[in-house]
């Protein structure tokens, strides 16, 4: 593994520690960020891995396909982006 793939790997580990967390203490709308963050720096370490590069987006969805992942995890990303987006900013409708 390429050493940047580890590092990249490590934050992931380290936010979904967090994630965990919050869920443990049914803080579910403050677990849907470092949720997110987990995928994403996942999904990235991986095109960092067999690419050497990655695009500097935020979309899971985007990120699934261009890493190839199988369409019930596309459905995930796309489900935990929503969570994510609704639970983040107050203009979304989401009420706790």
């Amino acid at each position: 593994m390429k050493e940047e793939t580890g590092r990249w790997l490590d934050r992931a580990k380290d936010h979904l520690r967090k994630a965990e967390d919050n869920c443990r203490i049914e803080n579910h709308d403050l677990a849907s960020f470092p949720s997110h963050e987990t995928a994403e720096l996942a999904l990235k370490a991986f095109l960092i891995e067999t690419t050497g590069h990655f695009p500097r987006i935020h979309d899971l969805v985007r990120l699934g396909r261009l890493v190839g992942v199988e369409a019930d995890l596309l459905r995930d990303c796309e489900l935990l982006t929503f969570v994510y987006t609704e639970t983040r900013y107050p203009d979304t409708g989401f009420r706790e």
